[in-house]
């Protein structure tokens, strides 16, 4: 039996049960995906934000229902969880879209390329599979803009995990650790991007992948995650957890 048919008859078995509350029969709950939409989209704001971080929205908070479906989906190997996922994503990009008159023109002038965030090398191995990258092909085939899926840049092997990281290492972890692929350059140049991951939280990912698109001649950028972490401000003081706010969006 193939390692795809495998997966495939596991996804079937897991889906007959929530992620959320393991409520058996119902594979994603309503009261699970009620609490999974939460008040979105927000405005994805970290203190201290990062440098060149691009303006960004995510279809939810980081909640605990959040937390579960996004670590079942991208770690657990359940990759039917992306259908729950996506139409999160899906709204922060409209709320991006309609608050920025200078994207809308470059729109209209040229197709928007939507790149997802490179996983690690050794994330990628482990799991068989770039889930943010399925997440991308998913949102482009129901986005009624003209867009296509990139997967434009690659990251070194040598970047660490950013669990449990404090912003200032997470910003060191990551500075100069990415890089666009050489057959991605000169389709970037000149042209409106969409960056999109999974969870943004101190916004150290997403700035150093804007910092190489940009330098690449790409843009205008935008971001856009399924989930934003918040942070209550100085509710974690003197404890080297950077504070995140959020804005809520009219989706």
């Amino acid at each position: 039996m193939t390692l795809v048919r495998v997966r495939e008859l596991l996804d079937l078995v897991w889906s007959q049960s929530c992620v959320g509350c393991a409520q058996v029969g119902t594979g994603w709950c309503d009261a699970c995906r009620e609490r999974l939409r939460g008040a979105g989209p927000v405005r994805a704001a970290p203190e201290p934000c990062p440098a060149g971080m691009p303006t960004t929205w995510a279809g939810t908070t980081y909640s605990e229902t959040a937390s579960v479906v996004i670590r079942a989906w991208k770690d657990d190997d359940r990759p039917h969880l992306g259908a729950t996922l996506v139409p999160l994503l899906a709204r922060a990009l409209r709320q991006a879209v309609s608050g920025s008159p200078t994207w809308q023109h470059a729109l209209r002038e040229r197709p928007a390329l939507v790149v997802p965030v490179p996983s690690r090398p050794a994330g990628t191995r482990h799991r068989g599979r770039y889930p943010v990258y399925e997440l991308v092909r998913r949102l482009v085939s129901r986005s009624p803009e003209a867009m296509r899926p990139l997967p434009a840049l690659a990251v070194s092997p040598a970047v660490r995990d950013q669990a449990g990281l404090t912003h200032e290492a997470r910003a060191d972890n990551l500075a100069g650790s990415m890089w666009v692929r050489a057959p991605h350059r000169d389709v970037l140049r000149g042209t409106p991007v969409v960056l999109v991951d999974d969870v943004v939280t101190t916004g150290a990912t997403l700035a150093e992948a804007a910092r190489v698109l940009t330098r690449c001649g790409a843009g205008p950028l935008l971001a856009v995650t399924v989930a934003a972490t918040p942070r209550h401000r100085g509710s974690c003081a003197g404890q080297g957890v950077t504070t995140f706010c959020v804005e809520r969006g009219h989706g």
